[in-house]
């Protein structure tokens, strides 16, 4: 083995630490490029022994990176998520997003990925189920974390999980087992009434018997939008 450039440093504490930059760990055989790391450690010997054991995990990888496995709920959502926006429109990406981030995540995210069972999904799809069959009690907007649309939410998770099978990280889709609630979801688009013919008529009529030119012309620019 070559001599190694070791270099002593102190810590902000004053403790006399070693450092091995740009050590070599070997050549990735699917890159060909050299593969190199910094390491630190107390005394040189320390340094030495964790370039022996980086080594040796590097030729028992195959001469290659290792690869992150995914593992957590979050962290496969996350890599679904980078596949899943390619070629998508802006605002679809944005809202599935924010779903991710204020629903599933909360909801799943710390999970291990193969540890998610049916009956865990099916819980909190009950869960929003029953925030969107609240009432809305006159109100035109609902609040956040009050999703409506739960059954899009189950959507996403599904499609979550398929890629995680794809990708070999589950052997089966715990979604596919999921019970669907059916609940009355009240809307909060406001309902446009329009005039009747009748109604149009009658309307026609006083305003050729009463009304000025002028005030017919501005009734009926600001009527524009209820003459269905």
């Amino acid at each position: 083995m070559n001599k190694l450039n070791i270099k002593e440093y102190k810590t902000k504490s004053g403790e006399v630490r070693y450092i091995l930059r740009g050590a070599y760990i070997g050549t990735d055989v699917l890159t060909g490029k050299q593969v190199r790391t910094s390491i630190t450690g107390r005394t040189k010997k320390d340094i030495k022994v964790k370039l022996s054991r980086l080594q040796n995990e590097f030729i028992k990888n195959g001469c290659t990176k290792k690869i992150k496995v995914l593992k957590t709920f979050d962290e496969v959502a996350a890599a679904w998520f980078d596949f899943y926006k390619i070629n998508r429109k802006s605002a679809t990406v944005k809202q599935t997003e924010k779903n991710l981030r204020l629903y599933l995540i909360p909801a799943f995210g710390k999970y291990k990925i193969d540890k998610l069972t049916t009956a865990i999904l099916q819980h909190q799809i009950n869960i929003w189920a029953t925030i969107a069959s609240k009432p809305l009690n006159g109100r035109q907007a609902r609040k956040k974390g009050e999703m409506s649309d739960y059954k899009r939410l189950y959507t996403i998770i599904n499609r979550i999980m398929k890629y995680a099978i794809s990708n070999g990280l589950i052997s089966s889709n715990p979604c596919l087992t999921v019970l669907m609630p059916n609940v009355k979801v009240e809307s909060t688009k406001k309902e446009i009434k329009f005039f009747t013919k009748s109604q149009l008529q009658s309307l026609f009529d006083y305003l050729d018997n009463q009304a000025s030119p002028q005030w017919k012309m501005r009734l009926l620019r600001n009527l524009l939008p209820f003459l269905g």
